[in-house]
């Protein structure tokens, strides 16, 4: 059943910044259905901190789309980041294992962090992306500086397999130095089949610092951005259920939010 979705109708192209006529962009790609299980129907949601549930939805396909970039940029660098994205993520969608180099790692933290952008203009809540992290995003297929990013495996309580669900949250940092001025931040938190993806986008003024320590986390997820030294083995041994993946964005999960093999 829609609950409610409220998507923005920028003038401007989210990525590339032309004013032109802008085209439907597929807010999960349409290839999802042929990853995903055929039997029974597809489950989707999108939850937000400030505006609660945006929508739920029970469905044969995952056919939303939003006005938010201009047809040179979907059908050019975008529909290309799709097509590099399959073949990577498919296999952990699926459950699978899978290992990942450097350059699998960025093409797939780039697909979250395109898709995350997309999604941002959602809801209410708008203020942790700004035009400079589609621009970057539009000028070198990578994520923006000092973007972070972690891969983990789902395994919720109702049928896993064919969900999908997003989580955003609009965090405010500051740096040490100067901890009057406050910057927004955007957490982007999705698992899609089996597998899970988590994206922090840090504003613009941050993307000068220099940031040396490896983002890290006592939590079953394997850092993916900054890319390791070596290639990363999916899945993790500890899988999120259905609270975890909840916790997981608005708050430090307990034990029993964790699957064990």
């Amino acid at each position: 059943m829609l609950a409610r979705l409220v998507i923005v109708m920028s003038r401007s192209c989210l990525f590339c910044g032309r004013k032109q006529k802008l085209t439907r962009e597929h807010v999960l790609p349409r290839w999802l259905t042929d990853v995903l299980p055929s039997d029974g129907d597809y489950e989707f949601s999108v939850d937000d901190e400030n505006d609660g549930p945006l929508l739920a939805f029970n469905g044969k396909s995952f056919n939303f789309t939003a006005r938010v970039a201009c047809n040179d940029c979907n059908n050019g660098w975008m529909s290309a980041l799709e097509t590099a994205a399959l073949p990577i993520l498919s296999p952990m969608i699926q459950e699978r294992p899978a290992e990942l180099a450097a350059e699998d790692l960025e093409t797939v933290v780039t697909w979250a962090v395109k898709t995350a952008i997309v999604f941002s203009q959602t809801g209410n809540q708008r203020d942790g992306i700004s035009a400079e992290q589609g621009r970057w995003v539009y000028d070198h297929q990578t994520p923006p500086p000092n973007t972070m990013a972690w891969l983990g495996r789902y395994r919720g309580s109702t049928s896993p397999a064919h969900a999908c669900k997003i989580q955003n949250r609009h965090l405010t940092l500051s740096r040490p130095s100067r901890p009057a001025e406050l910057y927004s931040a955007y957490d982007w938190t999705a698992s899609i089949g089996a597998l899970l993806i988590k994206v922090l986008l840090t504003p613009p003024a941050f993307w000068e610092e220099r940031m040396t320590t490896r983002p890290t986390t006592e939590l079953p997820l394997l850092a993916a951005w900054p890319a390791p030294a070596e290639p990363l083995q999916w899945p993790p041994d500890m899988a999120f259920e259905e609270d975890g993946l909840r916790f997981l964005t608005w708050g430090a999960p307990n034990r029993n939010s964790l699957h064990n093999d």
